[in-house]
Parts: C-alpha cells; sequence; structure tokens
C-alpha cells in the first residue's frame, strides 16, 4: 500500500515536467553581453518559415529582418535572413486572440505576429510584442544543447528581442570603445 502510494505521489510531481526543460530567464546583461549584432528591426511580413530537422526531430524557424539602424556590431545591408531556434513559436495573431476561449492552431508561420517560448511542460509564454513592428533584436550564434555554435545569426531566447523602450537601458551595458 505504501510503495503504491508513493508511487503515485512521484507520478503526480513528475508527470508534468517529461520532455521539457529548464526554462531560464537571462538578465539584460548577460543578452547583451552574448549579442554579436543589435539591431533595431522588424520581421518582414510572410517571411517567417518552418524547416524541420528529419535526423534530430527538432524545428526552427527562418525570417528575414528588416534592419532600419545597428546598436553594436557592423552590418549594412536592409534585409538580414535569422533564425528562430528550437523552442520559440512563431505565433499567429487569431491564436493569441483566441489563446484562452477557443482552440486553434498556434502555428501558421506565414502570418506570425508574436514569438512564445514553447516548452512541453508548460506550454506557450513570455510572448514578444509583434514582431511586424520594429524591436530591438540581439542577435548571436549561439545554439541549443545539440547546435552549440549556429551557422546562422538568430535568437534562442524571448530575451533576445526586447522592446524599443529598453534600448537606453541595453546600450548602458554595452562596453565603452
Amino acid at each position: 500500500m505504501k510503495t503504491a502510494l508513493l508511487l503515485a505521489l512521484l507520478a503526480t510531481v513528475f508527470s508534468g515536467t517529461a520532455g521539457a526543460w529548464p526554462t531560464r530567464l537571462y538578465a539584460d546583461a548577460e543578452v547583451t553581453a552574448r549579442a554579436e549584432l543589435i539591431v533595431i528591426a522588424r520581421v518582414k511580413e510572410g517571411s517567417i518559415k518552418k524547416v524541420t530537422h528529419k535526423s534530430e526531430g527538432t524545428y526552427e524557424h527562418h525570417a528575414i529582418l528588416l534592419v532600419t539602424r545597428v546598436i553594436k556590431g557592423v552590418f549594412h545591408e536592409a534585409e538580414l535572413p535569422i533564425t528562430l531556434r528550437y523552442g520559440l513559436l512563431p505565433v499567429a495573431a487569431r491564436y493569441v486572440k483566441d489563446m484562452n476561449t477557443r482552440p486553434t492552431a498556434p502555428e501558421e508561420p506565414g502570418e506570425a505576429t508574436h514569438i512564445f517560448e514553447d516548452n512541453p511542460s508548460e506550454g506557450y509564454f513570455r510572448p514578444t510584442a509583434d514582431v511586424h513592428k520594429s524591436q530591438i533584436w540581439l542577435l548571436h550564434h549561439q545554439g541549443n544543447s545539440y547546435e552549440t555554435h549556429a551557422k546562422t545569426l538568430g535568437v534562442l531566447n524571448p530575451e533576445d528581442i526586447q522592446p524599443l523602450t529598453k534600448e537606453a537601458r541595453l546600450k548602458q551595458l554595452l562596453p565603452k570603445p
């Protein structure tokens, strides 16, 4: 009887974490330091595409940023292809609106307006603002645990996309020239 109760308790405690990874919040100083390129940009309409990695069973999304200003690093083009790493999910505005009232498909990359952290045990959370409006993008080559150095610049966590209101704060954290 005691063994059955213990097993039931353990199953209840650990059932929500199966297949999940620990979620951690990143401080502004940390995301600013790891960023190789920091830009003011917005996502080009319709540019978000899902790319599935058949060998790993994972996916990522590719998008094009329309860059208006560089805060850190060097970039001289108007368009910048980036990767939204595995664990970030572009979500359509229609889903955000219906999220708490009725089930709709969250992922329609071409229509995405927000990016959520997608954690299997916790659901979708920590959304960004509308990605089609200018934001601060803190880009780097850091990949997930299976990909230590990615080939393209991209974002890995919601903290890699910041509102314009944080520009002065992030600039304060940059090393002085």
